[in-house]
């Protein structure tokens, strides 16, 4: 990971977090794979490194 990255542990399954954001969890790992195929992402595990937090944020407009 770069300088930038950081790394975001989850506690609860996919599952879990697609019912909380009120989609499927299909969806979700639409979003997650579009993530890692743009170079944002990366999974381990339970481990999301986010490899580049500038670019996460333009891409949400933030």
């Amino acid at each position: 990971m770069g300088r930038e990255a950081m790394a975001v542990q989850f506690t609860q399954r996919k599952r879990q977090i697609a019912e909380q954001l009120g989609i499927a969890p299909e969806t979700l790992s639409r979003v997650l794979r579009d993530l890692r195929e743009r170079g944002l992402i990366r999974g381990r595990g339970r481990v999301l490194d986010v490899l580049d937090p500038t670019g996460l944020r333009d891409l949400v407009g933030a």
